[in-house]
């Protein structure tokens, strides 16, 4: 399993490369896409600023190449926390264009209960869909993640998503489309439910040819 990280500065690549590591997968941290070789996997972390994620997106080469790399179908993308946000088609945060590979905005939460502080920080259950449960064997332990995002996934075909979490109201949690998957949530961050996320993603989506 050939694994890429995308290395610039838009998260703790470090903690993902550890935790890949922790089931099994050593991974490549890459500043700008390598032309030579044509990856399994394409992790996309992200926090911070939406524009300024696609800003250093397009400085360092990405944009058209992870739109060829989807158009190919044969790597696989998985983008996190933010870079889930970069993998549709924009958000309310900013005013650039996503990458649109998955359909769907982000928008702000406006939580009517106050109790419910912006952003959307800690841990959080998701519920599976019952795709997402087929590919998850995580689903069947009523597993918690780590989010911290102020901007909630808002699209109009809930057939792309894979799970869902409820902060004043559901919203995706987790979204895929053929080769393109997304998790709001962090995985690296999530100790032992990260771990096996990361183990089924792997096994299942990243060895499925779609």
């Amino acid at each position: 399993m050939n694994i890429h990280i995308i290395n610039v500065g838009l998260g703790n690549v470090a903690s993902i490369q550890n935790m890949l590591k922790r089931v099994g997968y050593p991974s490549n941290l890459r500043v700008t896409p390598d032309t030579n070789q044509i990856p399994d996997l394409i992790i996309l972390p992200g926090v911070g600023a939406y524009d300024t994620g696609m800003t250093l997106l397009g400085e360092y080469n990405w944009t058209n190449y992870l739109k060829e790399v989807a158009d190919r179908g044969i790597t696989k993308i998985l983008g996190i926390c933010l870079g889930m946000q970069l993998l549709c088609d924009g958000s309310d945060e900013g005013s650039h264009p996503g990458l649109g590979l998955i359909s769907g905005r982000f928008q702000r939460f406006k939580p009517d209960n106050s109790s419910l502080k912006v952003p959307h920080m800690g841990w959080n259950a998701v519920e599976f869909t019952e795709f997402g449960s087929s590919l998850f064997s995580i689903s069947h332990q009523m597993p918690r993640f780590y989010f911290v995002h102020s901007y909630h996934y808002s699209g109009t075909n809930d057939d792309c998503i894979l799970g869902w979490c409820n902060y004043g109201h559901r919203f995706g949690a987790i979204i895929h489309n053929k080769t393109i998957t997304g998790v709001q949530f962090h995985p690296e961050k999530s100790h032992r439910f990260g771990m096996h996320f990361f183990n089924d993603y792997i096994n299942s989506i990243c060895s499925n040819t779609g």
